[in-house]
This record gives structure tokens, C-alpha cells and sequence, in this order.
């Protein structure tokens, strides 16, 4: 089994392996596996990860992959359940701490972000407003809208 990830070492949001990452947020290998198992036709090796560089993360395109650990295990039965250990990929919440986030991640942030209690602990009016702009007009932000807004009123 290998562990590792998939970084964003790009300095803006791309949308890539069905999702919007962000700057500096990481996808697990397990979970590329899980997307791309029926495409690659392989076990989950050392093989699927030149894979995936040679076909998804190729050089130039910011992303880069980082390999923590590798256990090999003689029962194949485990390789192909799911891993429990691994989750998806991180929040934008639970990575970054509200004071550091920047303007243009508090416009990206969903509701599964919980930004009822993210918004608050933000003290900065310049990082609120520009977020506003980001997301003003957006489908799917007017709850965000809506509480930058009333923090933003807070603050003055």
C-alpha cells in the first residue's frame, strides 16, 4: 500500500481530478486510485503512480506528487477494499486558520466549510470586501454573500 498525495503547487485554483483544488491543498493517492481505478486497470502500486504522471500530473501543469510511506503486504484482498484511514480531501477550514485565509479562499468557501463560524473570527474589513466582490453574483453564494455582508457591518 502507498501513501501519499497529489499537491497544488500552483498559485491559483485549479480544477482537476473532478474537483476545485486550491493553492497548496492536497489530494490523497488512495482517492485518485478510487477515480481512475477503471481507466488505469491495475493494482494500486508503484506502477499507478507513473500512471498518473505520465496521463494527470504531468510536468508544468503545477501539481506534484508526494510519496510518504510504502508498505508492501502479501494479501491482495487489501488492496482492493477501500482505506478508511485516508480521507477525501480537506476542507479549506480545517487546514488554514480563519485569520490566515485570504480573500479569495473566503469566496470559495462552501457551506460544508461551515462559514457561519468562520466568518466571524475574520478581523480583516479589506479581506471581507474584496471576498464580497468574489462572490457577489455567483450562483449558489447568497448565504455567503449574506454573511460577509452582516460581518462586514460588524466591523464598521
Amino acid at each position: 500500500m502507498i501513501k501519499g498525495t497529489v499537491r497544488n503547487e500552483s498559485g491559483r485554483a485549479k480544477h482537476k481530478f473532478k474537483k476545485n483544488i486550491l493553492p497548496g491543498q492536497e489530494v490523497p493517492l488512495s482517492y485518485l486510485y478510487k477515480l481512475y481505478k477503471n481507466k488505469y486497470c491495475g493494482k494500486f502500486d508503484l506502477e499507478f503512480i507513473d500512471w498518473l504522471k505520465e496521463n494527470k500530473v504531468k510536468e508544468g501543469s503545477g501539481f506534484t506528487v508526494i510519496i510518504e510511506k510504502i508498505v508492501e503486504e502479501d494479501t491482495s484482498n487489501e488492496e482492493s477494499k477501500p482505506q478508511g484511514e485516508l480521507v477525501e480531501v480537506s476542507s479549506v477550514a480545517n487546514k488554514i486558520h480563519p485569520l490566515k485565509l485570504t480573500s479569495r479562499q473566503i469566496a470559495e468557501l462552501k457551506i460544508k466549510d461551515e462559514p457561519k463560524k468562520i466568518i466571524p473570527q475574520i478581523m480583516s474589513i479589506h479581506k471581507l470586501r474584496r471576498a464580497l466582490t468574489m462572490c457577489k453574483d455567483r450562483p449558489g453564494k447568497e448565504t455567503l454573500t449574506k454573511l460577509i455582508r452582516e460581518r462586514i457591518t460588524e466591523l464598521n
